[in-house]
């Protein structure tokens, strides 16, 4: 992880640490469902602290791309990510420890 952190911005190797490691525990979620309402999500998507998906009008939280989202829980990788939500994914990622 230093190496490559040397590299890339810290934020962005730290987030697609944690999101190794709860793939690894098997405790990385669906992107599929809301946990609060339980519809489909589609655009856009909100993560709570212990990253599980919500509509952002269901948890008032901050929004994301729904895809971008995806790319990271399925790829693990940040590439398609702005700089902008890469901040707001570190706070949430804070708040969750």
């Amino acid at each position: 992880m230093a190496k490559i952190a040397q590299k890339q911005e810290i934020k962005r190797v730290i987030i697609e640490a944690i999101i190794k490691i709860l793939e690894f525990e098997g405790r990385l979620p669906n992107l599929n469902r809301c946990i609060v309402c339980n519809k489909n999500i589609e655009k856009e998507l909100s993560l709570t602290k212990t990253l599980f998906p919500t509509h952002p009008n269901c948890s008032n939280l901050i929004s994301f791309p729904t895809n971008q989202i995806k790319e990271l829980f399925i790829n693990k990788t940040t590439i398609l990510i702005e700089d902008e939500n890469i901040n707001s994914l570190y706070s949430i990622i804070l708040k969750g420890f």
